[in-house]
């Protein structure tokens, strides 16, 4: 299982999948049953903007799969603020300091 985080122009700002968690342990689904996936992280900081997240079903690995299923922009959110300096996306940091320090004299 995996997501695809796009901004408004198609481009992946983020995206990540179960593979390599889940690379050594089979997980087979029978007719009839229901798979639920959960991704659980911190969301980085987006610029303003709509954005759509595409999902997929795949087997296979990284490199040689088969898409089983892929619905395109299954879910679009807007970001309202943000705390974006540069770049795509930013970063929510845990902490940041800064001190001084004496200059180590030779």
């Amino acid at each position: 299982l995996g997501f695809t985080v796009r901004d408004r122009h198609g481009q992946v700002v983020f995206a990540d999948n179960t593979f390599l968690t889940y690379r050594h342990d089979d997980i087979v689904v029978r007719a009839g049953e229901t798979i639920v996936g959960r991704f659980a992280f911190q969301m980085p900081y987006l610029p303003t903007g709509d954005y759509g997240i595409t999902v997929a079903l795949a087997t296979g690995n990284q490199a040689e799969h088969i898409k089983q299923h892929r619905v395109e922009d299954a879910i679009f959110f807007h970001v309202l603020s943000s705390h974006v300096a540069k770049g795509l996306m930013g970063i929510p940091m845990q902490s940041i300091t800064m001190e001084t320090v004496q200059e180590l004299s030779a």
